[in-house]
């Protein structure tokens, strides 16, 4: 199966490219990282399979479909699973002519789920109407996006001579090292030059809430509590993450697991 990648950040692309290295069968036939680039590669190479984040410069991820869908291909057209920082969208999948959402960052087995649905569909060779379909879709698609939080403030990290940008969505907990903060994101953590009592007022209106003097955790990914055998209280959280909390901010908890 022959795959083009599309992500304006040099890290998600990279760490795509090293999860489909464990894929059979895989072969990745170009990258790019903008809308434009990736409109050219697709012309190009005619992939069977397109992996493309909505956000990115120039033109968006919808924005290519929309040109590709005027594009006459000598065989058939590539089949679409789109990536987002925003998990609210990924529900509205299956009603698009897109095979498949990814919420990022995207787990090993999610993406070997995707991976089966477009190999069955290259089997029976759906991705016409499927495109056209998705094309249909765009401006609803684009509402979707809209309400999904798209104003929500990006979080930029400077990081080995790179800025790479966050989306508080990504973030799976927060926790404070001196005058920084650490960002748990998946396998990898960012440090950032930020006070954790700036973060706690800056994204209290983005779901998430300080546990401890230490730690602040977003509240969808409570999944419930726990003593430790000396009595203190602890959050568990739904990447698995266990989180002390302080006797301050139980309060705080309490009000979040009901």
């Amino acid at each position: 199966m022959r795959i083009c990648l599309a992500d304006d950040e040099p890290l998600a692309r990279e760490r795509m490219r090293k999860m489909l290295s464990l894929a059979d069968g895989i072969e990745i036939c170009g990258e790019a990282q903008n809308g434009e680039d990736m409109i050219a590669l697709i012309r190009e190479h005619e992939p069977d399979l397109v992996f493309i984040d909505i956000e990115m410069p120039k033109l968006d991820g919808f924005d290519v479909v929309e040109a590709l869908a005027q594009t006459d291909f000598r065989t058939d057209p590539p089949l679409f699973i789109f990536a987002t920082a925003f998990p609210g969208m990924a529900a509205q999948a299956f009603d698009t002519g897109a095979i498949d959402f990814l919420t990022k960052p995207i787990r090993p087995a999610r993406l070997e789920l995707a991976l089966s649905r477009a190999r069955q569909l290259l089997m029976s060779r759906e991705a016409m109407t499927r495109l056209e379909t998705l094309q249909s879709h765009l401006d609803e698609l684009r509402e979707t996006r809209s309400r999904s939080g798209l104003n929500t403030p990006s979080i930029w990290v400077s990081s080995s001579g790179q800025s790479i940008r966050v989306e508080p969505s990504q973030i799976e907990y927060v926790s404070a090292e001196a005058e920084y903060i650490r960002l748990h994101i998946g396998e990898r953590s960012l440090l950032h030059r930020q006070s954790i009592s700036a973060f706690e007022d800056e994204m209290a209106d983005q779901g998430f809430v300080r546990v401890h003097r230490s730690f602040i955790v977003p509240a969808r990914d409570c999944v419930q509590t726990s003593r430790t055998s000396w009595g203190g209280l602890q959050v568990h959280l739904r990447n698995g993450a266990v989180i002390p909390v302080g006797r301050k901010f139980k309060d705080k908890l309490s009000a979040i697991l009901g």
